[in-house]
């Protein structure tokens, strides 16, 4: 076992260059300053300072026992010195027996989050970073290649020069194209050791691809670059870098475009959060979180603390951990952190693909998904409580079948993103269970045939509350023993 193999799956960790991968410290939470050496399979936090080997991070994050990590890893103690070496010697093939059937500690929950104060980009950077922006902008509106794949996305001309978008082309170098580079020491940044310590790094690299500027107020704060497919395609499938990564001198914190704001709506991706703004920027206040593991910093919270409304639309990504090939859902897990920190964030992922990005692409009408989470209050007057008080009725406003379908298919989609694993199977057993979702699921197929958006929108909410609490017996029940019936019986007539 190494470092990377317990990391790589783990959510918010990248690959950021041949020898290294960053993320979220387990320890303080600091986003991109936890930092992985896989050469020397050690880490350290650049801002908290934990740092350790794969022994150390085994028993301080994972929970393992002294003797648990060393067997884990397929190591001996050396240690005489060690209060416990007396208990943990002897013969090393029994340890790992006996390893084998415990069962591991289960990680630290992070219960005591705390926000902390994110770093801001040096004062040369954001000037700096700024003309860059204005270059690479010049750069993308003469790139008809790039114009067609964000407008592909969602992002036609208008919206590019909206929000600044740019281009990298990069720069030639040994008969080929490759990232740029700027002097450190000319953007604010100290120069740094290389990772063998070997010599020392005086140009910061900025790779190629779609840049996206991030502003707090009229100053620069980040730059997010999302690298170009064709780059990406030359690397071995199970050695792809990231697609977007940062600028190096970037803000550490989130960026919130309208702190007043009533309604958030949390996504991964930086396009798909100007998607987001782009079509329903007037309705909620779309934040990228940049990796479903991120926690707001200590300037973002009272933002979200105040507000009305939290859509959380992390990506609905279930896949399997091809380390422990246990099933996972990265966005649905962060979910419940932000529904357990935030009591008013409530789950909305999109009604058919991972991300607003990919429901875009089938068709989806964003703006409408966007209201359909939204509550009456904050909807828009034609779509809230004015469609349907006693003087509309006695108008004869038309029920509108397209919409009220968009609101079941949603409610489907909330339903099967808060399915814990293994519940569809024990449901099929329970049978009280089944006639209550039944009866609310006929319920809502009544009031759609029948046209009657008065009854369809808490006959939605009825079915959905059945369902989150058919799935929290499910995750409330005790483990299943299972005795085998042989062994019993031989066991009675034994005594």
């Amino acid at each position: 076992m190494t470092l990377l193999e317990l990391i790589k799956d783990k959510p918010g960790h990248q690959k950021q260059s041949a020898n290294t991968w960053e993320g979220p410290c387990p320890k303080c939470g600091s986003a991109w300053r936890f930092i992985v050496w896989i050469h020397k399979d050690i880490f350290k936090c650049l801002d908290c300072d934990f740092k350790g080997d794969l022994i150390k991070y085994l028993r301080e994050v994972e929970g393992y026992s002294c003797r648990e990590a060393f067997l884990a890893a397929g190591k001996d103690c050396a240690a005489t010195d060690c209060s416990a070496y007396q208990k943990c010697k002897g013969n090393t093939a029994t340890r790992r027996n006996k390893m084998a059937r415990a069962k591991a500690p289960a990680a630290k929950s992070g219960d005591d989050w705390q926000p902390r104060l994110a770093e801001d980009p040096p004062s040369a950077w954001v000037q700096k970073g700024t003309e860059f922006v204005v270059w690479a902008h010049e750069q993308l509106l003469a790139a008809p290649d790039q114009l067609q794949y964000l407008a592909s996305r969602g992002l036609p001309l208008t919206r590019i020069i909206k929000y600044r978008l740019g281009l990298n082309p990069g720069a030639v170098s040994k008969g080929k194209l490759g990232p740029l580079f700027k002097n450190r020491l000319a953007w604010g940044l100290e120069n740094k050791r290389s990772d063998d310590d070997s010599r020392s790094i005086t140009v910061m690299p900025i790779q190629r691809g779609i840049i996206i500027p991030s502003f707090r107020g009229a100053d620069l704060y980040r730059i997010r670059i999302r690298r170009l497919d064709e780059d990406l395609a030359e690397y071995p499938q199970d050695q792809k870098p990231p697609k977007y990564i940062f600028l190096e001198g970037s803000g550490k914190g989130l960026v919130i475009r309208n702190p007043d704001a009533k309604a958030f709506l949390v996504v991964e991706s930086d396009l798909c959060d100007l998607l987001v703004d782009s079509l329903a920027g007037d309705l909620v206040c779309s934040v990228a979180l940049t990796s479903c593991a991120i926690r707001p910093d200590a300037a973002s919270v009272a933002p979200l603390a105040g507000a009305i409304c939290i859509l959380n639309a992390l990506d609905f990504d279930p896949r399997v951990n091809t380390t422990t090939g246990n099933y996972e859902n990265p966005g649905g897990q962060n979910a419940r952190w932000w529904q357990k920190h935030f009591p008013r964030s409530e789950r909305w992922p999109p009604p058919v693909g991972k991300d607003p990005g990919d429901a875009w692409k089938a068709g989806i009408n964003i703006r409408e998904w966007v209201i359909s989470g939204l509550p009456i209050s904050l909807q828009p007057r034609q779509h809230g409580q004015a469609n349907t008080n006693r003087t509309n009725r006695e108008a004869g406003v038309e029920f509108n079948r397209d919409r009220a379908w968009q609101r079941i298919k949603d409610a489907r989609s909330r339903i099967a993103s808060t399915c814990p694993s293994g519940a569809l199977e024990w449901l099929q057993k329970q049978t009280e269970i089944k006639g209550h979702l039944s009866s609310a699921e006929a319920a809502v197929d009544q009031a759609f045939l029948a046209a009657n958006e008065d009854k369809l929108v808490p006959a939605l909410e009825k079915w959905i509350k059945w369902h989150e609490r058919a799935w929290e017996v499910f995750e409330a029940l005790p483990p299943v023993i299972e005795i085998d019936e042989k062994t019993m019986n031989s066991g009675g007539s034994n005594a």
